[in-house]
């Protein structure tokens, strides 16, 4: 297996962690309101549903038949460094007073902005789902 496919394997799952999302709010306002310890807490827990969650879609959209039995522990293990990767970083960021400060005034504007861009992402999906259909029919 080639270094360049750890790597990519590593940036995606660093990627997944970092992207604003439901547990990245919620983990600010944990984090915002309990303390860096909370959030941390949290994030241990999504942790192990992130492996579960990577390890299905590895082998239903990929399949492992592409990349082999041998190989899918090594991807998988490289998308867990860089979920653990994603998760230091925020909780760091998260416990940060400025963050906290932050979080706690502006909270409900950072989940409408989130939640936009959440709808945005769905709403590309949903068109590119239909280019897609279209041009098969």
């Amino acid at each position: 297996m080639s270094l360049a496919l750890l790597a990519a394997a590593f940036a995606a799952g660093f990627l997944y962690i970092v992207s604003p999302g439901p547990a990245f709010l919620a983990l600010f306002a944990l984090a915002a309101q309990e303390g860096r310890g909370a959030g941390a807490r949290f994030v241990a827990g999504h942790l192990v549903g992130d492996v579960v969650w990577g390890a299905l879609a590895l082998a239903a959209i990929v399949g492992v038949s592409q990349i082999g039995w041998a190989d899918a522990p090594a991807l998988m293990g490289e998308a867990f460094l860089g979920f653990l990767a994603g998760d230091l970083v925020l909780v760091f960021s998260a416990g940060l007073p400025a963050v906290r400060r932050f979080v706690l005034r502006h909270g409900a504007w950072v989940t409408r902005g989130v939640g936009l861009m959440f709808i945005a992402f769905g709403a590309r999906s949903i068109a590119d789902a239909a280019t897609g259909f279209a041009r098969r029919s």
